[in-house]
């Protein structure tokens, strides 16, 4: 049950991400539509959502960076939040944060630079899970390397964070089936030649 004690946090996108995708699978399913289609179709919608997603997270002031050095360009600093300043020592006297990377703004800008890469390649890629699969690699690295400067995850394992150990797990497996898929397009295009 500790899975959906959402009063102790876990509102994180991979586990909405997770059990959205279990969802859209078992949909998929019923109605017997292809669920590498349907993933294609909402992988741009999902980078979109999750850029305006991550501005509500820099609004309320979570998500945040690790203390940026003196004098960062762009480096931001909140007011006092009792969950994660305190926690995070990242509390001064009067009443705001140190100097923060502003992470959730570049993840947001990232998403939709993502969003509009999707957007184009959908006339390129024409195999059923070719999107999904270049969205979930590159938000992979996306992420893994954002977590280096974000400052509310812990590590965990290996020296990685939650996140960062997620990402590694997404993109070795969905990069080798693009791989194998966009292979398997080549081929199909020589032999009609």
């Amino acid at each position: 049950l500790w899975i959906i004690r959402i009063d102790q946090g876990g509102l994180v996108f991979y586990g909405g991400f997770i059990l959205a995708i279990t969802c859209v699978c078992i949909y998929a399913r019923r109605k017997k539509i292809s669920m590498p289609a349907l993933l294609d179709v909402t992988s741009p919608a999902i980078a979109i959502g999750h850029a305006f997603g991550r501005l509500g997270c820099f609004l309320q002031g979570c998500c945040f960076g690790k203390v940026a050095p003196e004098g960062t360009w762009g480096a931001v600093r909140f007011p006092y939040h009792p969950a994660s300043s305190i926690e995070h020592k990242m509390y001064l006297s009067d009443g705001m944060t140190r100097a923060l990377y502003p992470t959730q703004l570049w993840e947001s800008i990232a998403n939709l630079i993502l969003c509009a890469v999707l957007l184009i390649l959908c006339k390129k890629f024409r195999r059923p899970g070719q999107i999904a699969g270049i969205y979930l690699i590159t938000y992979a690295v996306i992420r893994f390397t954002l977590e280096f400067f974000r400052g509310d995850n812990p590590e965990l394992m290996l020296g990685l964070t939650t996140s960062q150990n997620i990402a590694l797990f997404l993109m070795i497996p969905i990069g080798s089936i693009l791989l194998v898929m966009a292979k398997e397009k080549k081929e199909l295009e020589l032999k009609d030649a």
